[in-house]
């Protein structure tokens, strides 16, 4: 679908979740726009900045109206955190679990900054090791 420059399409949002006819476009803009400002690591978008906020918000109202209110703001963050855990957990699985860790550090996601990348490897491989420690206790 095509939308005139100017227009916006409708959405109603339950529970963070965008609903209606275009409901799922809105929560795969949502994807887009939290990749664009969040670091990969970021783990719950309630406590982001509120520049941050706003930036997300602001991209999503470029193509997208709906009610907004302090509950839809907190209900869209929470779920937005839940995207952003699973879309980390796919990339871990695909592209650090298995491997040395140099060769999954080399392994970047595409769309993915390598730096961010490598940090994140980082701090997988640090959590592994704390829980190897742990469970030699």
């Amino acid at each position: 679908m095509r939308l005139e420059p100017g227009n916006k399409w409708n959405v109603r949002i339950i529970g963070g979740y965008g609903v209606g006819e275009h409901g799922t476009n809105f929560i795969s803009r949502m994807g887009i726009v939290i990749r664009l400002h969040c670091k990969i690591w970021q783990k719950f978008f309630s406590k982001l900045s509120e520049e941050i906020k706003n930036e997300i918000f602001r991209d999503l109202e470029i193509w997208y109206c709906w009610d907004r209110t302090p509950q839809t703001d907190k209900e869209m963050l929470q779920h937005m955190t839940t995207m952003h855990k699973g879309w980390r957990g796919m990339l871990k699985s695909k592209h650090y679990k298995g491997k040395t860790f140099e060769d999954a550090v080399a392994s970047v996601p595409p769309g993915v900054d390598p730096l961010d990348w490598q940090t994140m490897c980082q701090k997988w491989n640090t959590r592994e090791e704390q829980d190897i420690s742990e469970r030699n206790r």
